[in-house]
């Protein structure tokens, strides 16, 4: 096990409660105690934003919002550049109608920039 680990994810499941409920407040929560209590400093990431079982919770701009919200740095996409460009443009859209803080944003992007400089080591 890594003493400081450069990335963590926060995986998505669908359960009863609902993906959305859990990105909002298990995810949330413990995107605040990677940070805070434990120091974490590293990436965080969702896993394949695209996954079928998430259909419900909206599109995957939507479901992107929602994970960035909630506290993910890094959107996994895994279906195709499409969706990946949907992702972008709707987490960039998020940040023009403040639904998504860019303070939030540009945190995350610092924080993949120094993930990748310290994997290229």
């Amino acid at each position: 096990m890594y003493r400081d680990p450069p990335s963590e994810t926060l995986a998505a499941a669908a359960h009863p409660g609902g993906i959305a409920a859990s990105w909002r407040s298990s995810s949330r929560s413990s995107a605040r105690r990677l940070r805070g209590r434990l120091g974490f400093r590293g990436v965080t990431m969702t896993d394949a934003i695209g996954a079928g079982a998430l259909a419900r919770f909206g599109g995957v701009a939507q479901r992107a919002v929602l994970a960035a919200r909630a506290g993910a740095d890094l959107i996994l996409t895994s279906n195709s550049v499409n969706e990946g460009d949907s992702v972008t443009r709707g987490l960039e859209s998020a940040i023009a109608d403040r639904r998504l803080s860019r303070g939030v944003a540009e945190a995350a992007v610092s924080r993949i920039i120094d993930l990748r400089a310290r994997l290229a080591r």
